[in-house]
């Protein structure tokens, strides 16, 4: 380093004042040299030592939104988002009480992103948490003075070039056709999984492919009415998706293919379960556009959100007559959403699911009080009051039915802001 700094500088002194005072300067300007050099060699070492494989440098964003939501429920309630599946019935006692409010902000959410290239491509990863850990309600006895919620994750995962491996949404989840609502809950009848996975994706020719093993959860009854009792999961859930995407907006098919497995540790069996589904998200004129999901199955269950706990009926539990019976379910949405001006939109949308239960293999006590089918309905108006802040007025309502007829709705005003960043 020292010839570097010294290699075209010649000392010539003088027995003069003047000429020690120049050499005086000259060796300050080669000691500050010097350390400047130190310095940056110091510093490139730092670099190389700490990030050895990147190529180029690391980039870090930190992203999410605040949203505030003002509910009333002009009927019975639903809690923080509409519970669709516990939806009072009527006559019952929560449906007796009507009018309730409600302001909570347990929407935001916030996400951690890295981006970094690597001798094998370019890695990327994700870690996102809300604020709606638990139940649809707050916590009990939390708005009495804090009105603190659990924190839950949402997304952690990595990508490297094709693959994906950590919890994301779901490769049968298509998120880009998902309606537009206030309602956290969105509409009924859509697809709403995020779980561990190894993912492959695969452009090719104008089309997506893309293949996952995800983790299983059987999500089957007994004929007690009892969720997953004695469930086994062996192997992953396995799900394949076509996505395509053009000028008009994206259509995408999914499949999935799932075991089902009961074993109490005497007597065993298990069932295969399925499902396909169709999604999409469609240019009609301007920027007005028609968002569209339809899936079915036998076994299908969880892959349908209201559909969960739905896939099988367990009988002759305890006995060699243990028996797996899959049970078949439909549900999708419709939405369209409207521009009335550049900063202004609405979103017309509607949900369905229904489940056709095999009710000889239930008691007819536990038969009568499983769903039969739900159903939604929301309008809104959202102002885009600042290129990242929304301000949205939305109607919601919700319908679902027992078998045994027995009904219940909800009705609900929303009131939202929300600031992105």
């Amino acid at each position: 380093m020292s010839s570097t700094v010294f290699a075209n500088e010649t000392i010539q002194p003088k027995n003069t004042i003047d000429d020690l005072i120049k050499m005086n300067e000259m060796l300050e300007q080669r000691l500050l040299k010097l350390e400047q050099t130190t310095e940056t060699y110091k510093n490139s070492a730092l670099i190389k030592a700490s990030a050895p494989n990147i190529d180029e440098g690391l980039t870090v964003a930190f992203h999410g939104y605040i949203k505030a939501d003002l509910i009333y429920d002009i009927g019975a309630q639903s809690g923080d988002r509409i519970n669709y599946g516990a939806i009072p019935l009527k006559g019952s006692p929560a449906d007796n009480i009507s009018g309730h409010y409600r302001m909570h902000a347990r929407e935001s959410r916030i996400n951690f992103q890295t981006k970094m290239n690597t001798k094998y491509g370019q890695l990327k990863t994700l870690i996102e948490g809300d604020f709606f850990g638990g139940d649809t309600f707050s916590p009990a006895g939390s708005e009495v003075i804090s009105n603190a919620v659990d924190f839950r994750l949402r997304h952690a995962y990595a990508e490297l070039g094709p693959w994906l491996l950590g919890q994301a949404s779901s490769n049968y989840v298509d998120v880009a056709s998902y309606p537009e609502n206030l309602n956290f809950a969105n509409d009924t009848g859509q697809v709403l999984l995020r779980q561990s996975q190894l993912r492959y994706t695969l452009p090719y020719k104008g089309f997506t492919y893309s293949f996952s093993l995800e983790n299983p959860e059987a999500d089957f009854i007994d004929t007690a009415g009892q969720k997953r009792p004695n469930g086994q999961d062996s192997i992953p859930d396995v799900t394949a998706r076509i996505l395509f995407k053009d000028s008009f907006g994206h259509v995408s098919l999914q499949s999935v293919f799932r075991k089902l497995t009961v074993n109490d540790g005497t007597f065993k069996d298990n069932t295969n379960g399925f499902g396909l589904g169709i999604s999409g998200k469609v240019k009609i004129f301007n920027r007005n556009q028609l968002r569209f999901h339809l899936s079915a199955g036998d076994g299908i269950g969880r892959y349908i959100q209201e559909a969960a706990n739905t896939a099988a009926v367990v009988s002759g539990t305890g006995t060699d007559n243990l028996t797996l019976d899959t049970q078949k379910a439909w549900g999708g949405y419709l939405g369209y959403q409207h521009w009335w001006t550049e900063n202004v939109r609405s979103n017309f949308n509607l949900g369905f699911v229904t489940v056709d239960w095999n009710e000889p293999l239930l008691s007819q006590s536990v038969s009568d009080l499983q769903n039969k089918y739900i159903k939604s309905y929301h309008v809104n108006i959202i102002w885009r009051l600042l290129p990242k802040v929304n301000l949205g007025l939305e109607i919601s309502k919700a319908e679902r039915e027992q078998v045994n007829g027995a009904k219940g709705n909800i009705n609900r005003v929303q009131m939202s802001a929300k600031y992105e960043f």
